[in-house]
């Protein structure tokens, strides 16, 4: 029987426990690697609870939230369709206040009452109202008073309008006083014996308007034309006339005293037999063919800008005011 030699002895046991600690190793390797996949398992088993239940809070959050965000929209609407009632209910109140107003504004405007009473407010706020005054009657006639003997006419006072529009109206006997029209038209109008103080008509258009025997004093007119009109033995006194066109109008027989005409022109003008005294006519345009035939003044008061010897030179009776010029509106003598 051999001898073991004692050295191999000793490497055979260092092979074994090598071997044996290897495969220690390899079971605590694997032992260790089931522990993490063990609990990387539970870790993603709790993520997917955690996410099941984000999910589960989310969708009730959002169906509580529905729930509100629905509610406020159907209250949202109701507020609109309330406010919208209320609009409609405030127009209508609005709309019948206007109404009433306008009413009530053409009643003072056309009451038969003289003097003005509430006429030149009611005037203007239908104006300003947009409305348009046609076959409006503001003739002492449409009143009950007699035509030739008129003792207690409308007046209307410190009106203004803008952009009117007067058409078909009758004005015959009434007083304007402080009146600015701008813009606007007056059309066929019936003014006979009207009184016109201190007005500004600025470029408006009066056209077809009848005013024999009116009174027009102060009165200054810019712009605008005036066509088709009749003022025979109408009286004027001061103002001025600018860069107006007047067409196939008539001054016949008026006193024209102390107005002056600047930049106007004329087409189809007459001013026959007309007192033109104290009158400047400057910068005229078709001067040439208005009628001229006739015309007078007083000797010391001559117009301006008309040939003299086309003016018939009146002098003031002596024997009426003694030493003095005559009085404006004094009508041409018998013997001139």
């Amino acid at each position: 029987m051999s001898k073991t030699d004692p050295k191999e002895n000793i490497g055979r046991g260092w092979a074994v426990t090598g071997f044996a600690i290897g495969l220690l190793g390899l079971v605590a390797a694997v032992a260790f690697v089931w522990i993490e996949t063990a609990r990387i398992d539970r870790t993603v088993v709790g993520l997917m609870q955690t996410e099941q239940e984000l999910r589960a809070s989310y969708a009730a959050l959002q169906a509580e939230y529905s729930d509100t965000l629905r509610a406020l929209d159907n209250a949202n609407r109701a507020m609109s369709d309330a406010s919208t009632a209320f609009a409609a209910e405030v127009d209508g109140t609005r709309d019948a206040d206007q109404l009433v107003a306008r009413m009530t504004a053409w009643s003072v405007l056309t009451s038969g009452t003289a003097g003005d009473l509430g006429k030149s407010a009611a005037f203007e706020y239908l104006a300003d109202q947009g409305e348009a005054f046609q076959h409006l009657d503001l003739s002492c006639p449409a009143f009950g008073a007699d035509e030739t003997r008129c003792l207690a006419p409308v007046r209307i006072d410190r009106l203004r309008l803008s952009d009117a529009y007067l058409d078909h109206i009758d004005f015959r006997h009434a007083q304007f006083v402080l009146l600015m029209m701008t813009g606007g038209t007056l059309n066929d109008a019936s003014m006979d014996y009207s009184l016109f103080r201190s007005i500004r008509l600025n470029e408006t258009r009066v056209l077809d308007v009848m005013a024999r025997g009116a009174r027009w004093y102060d009165v200054d007119v810019t712009g605008g034309t005036i066509q088709r009109s009749d003022f025979t033995g109408a009286r004027m006194g001061s103002g001025r006339w600018s860069d107006v066109r007047i067409s196939d109008t008539v001054f016949d027989n008026a006193l024209v005293e102390y107005v002056q005409f600047d930049d106007v022109r004329f087409s189809g003008v007459s001013f026959r037999g007309a007192g033109l005294s104290g009158t400047r006519f400057e910068n005229m345009r078709g001067f040439e063919d208005v009628d001229l035939t006739d015309v007078w003044a007083w000797s010391d008061q001559m117009p301006v800008g008309i040939d003299p010897d086309l003016v018939a030179q009146c002098v003031f009776p002596a024997d009426r005011i003694e030493g003095s010029s005559p009085v404006r509106g004094e009508r041409r003598p018998a013997d001139c």
